[in-house]
């Protein structure tokens, strides 16, 4: 049963909120004119990951939320009735009962950290088998003794140190396409004869990251109001090397790809992200969240505002993280493909946005009262 924490424990307060602080989903801000079919189909594919993996079995690591036996049930039942009101081209009243039947909405709260919506994209980036004269920059497949541990750091791998990662070289890039595609986690790479080459996440070296954004900011480079991707990539268009080299290096976190590919037959709509969906990530519906603090597939509501002054209150599904991503006020809110895609990402910064967890209901009702 939730309980009042004493202070020295105030930095768990996220984990642990007042009965009062819950409330229906239908009562949420803005719910009432959400698209929520085109919500609820990206919740399908979370549904269809479950069932895929069976019996439940967790995603993530040690230390992330889970399903317990109870809520799993429940989450399955809720999937299959989606299917259903799916089916049946259900109003915007009858999906609002969903919610409302299958689950709970916790605003979330944080006496540590600070609120923040941003936002990512699926980057499209000129790539070369072999190094030209614009394109040098290497593009890494992850050692597989690197798996776990500590490696080198960006430095060393950056410095041409790294005498194993000769060998690890998936494509050619320039260096701010490769910083891009380390940022968002995923991309499509474009060879000179147009083949697509699509990169997916496969890890990191574990050393702690550093937003070279901030370290711009702290030196007085660009200002907390201008900072974006745009105005860092104008920095680095107009510094030496060895001053990028400075700004870069601060950030000791080097990120790992593999090539995908689609499964036969299924064209994805967005990276398949870290839950590894058939369909893809859905844009302005699937976001990246700390999955210590939510439970992967689940619905989250957000109210705030994108980097377009576009005003967004609406249902999104947690089936991405984010090696920035680390608290339960955080989100990271995937917008697609594109030049749009890109400015809106580089561009949004909300510190005012407000999320709520949506939890399963301990208290479910019965299906004679569907």
């Amino acid at each position: 049963m939730p309980f009042s924490l004493p202070g020295i424990v105030m930095g768990l307060v996220q984990l642990f909120i007042a009965p009062s602080a819950h409330s229906l989903p239908s009562t949420l801000p803005g719910i009432s004119r959400d698209n929520l079919p085109l919500a609820v189909q990206t919740y399908l594919h979370s549904c269809d990951k479950y069932r895929e993996r069976g019996n439940g079995k967790p995603l993530g690591v040690a230390g992330d939320r889970q399903f317990s036996g109870q809520q799993f049930q429940l989450y399955q039942q809720s999937c299959q009735r989606a299917h259903e009101l799916m089916n049946k081209r259900a109003s915007h009243k009858e999906w609002l009962t969903w919610l409302d039947q299958y689950f709970v909405a916790i605003p979330m709260q944080s006496s540590q950290r600070h609120p923040m919506l941003t936002a990512y994209y699926e980057p499209s980036l000129p790539i070369s088998k072999k190094p030209t004269s614009t394109l040098n920059w290497p593009i890494y497949a992850l050692p597989a003794q690197w798996s776990s541990g500590q490696s080198p750091d960006r430095q060393a791998i950056e410095s041409g140190k790294v005498a194993q990662l000769r060998s690890q070289v998936l494509y050619y890039t320039d260096r701010w396409s490769a910083f891009v595609l380390q940022v968002q986690g995923s991309g499509t790479g474009v060879l000179a004869n147009g083949d697509e080459v699509r990169f997916v996440y496969a890890g990191t070296n574990n050393m702690p990251y550093t937003s070279i954004g901030k370290v711009l900011v702290d030196r007085g480079e660009i200002s907390k109001e201008e900072i974006s991707m745009q105005t860092i990539k104008a920095w680095m268009a107009t510094h030496t090397q060895p001053e990028q080299d400075d700004v870069y290096w601060r950030n000791k976190r080097m990120v790992f790809f593999s090539v995908g590919k689609d499964p036969q037959g299924v064209k994805r709509v967005g990276p398949p992200g870290a839950m590894n969906l058939t369909a893809g990530l859905t844009p302005y519906r699937s976001a990246a969240l700390d999955w210590q603090h939510f439970i992967p597939g689940l619905p989250v509501f957000v109210s705030g505002t994108l980097g377009n002054g576009k005003k967004v209150q609406q249902l999104v599904i947690g089936q991405d993280r984010g090696a920035a991503i680390t608290s339960n006020v955080r989100m990271d809110l995937f917008i697609g493909a594109g030049n749009d895609a890109e400015e809106i990402a580089g561009l949004t910064q909300d510190d005012q946005v407000q999320l709520w967890r949506l939890e399963l209901r301990t208290d479910y009702p019965s299906k004679s009262k569907r």
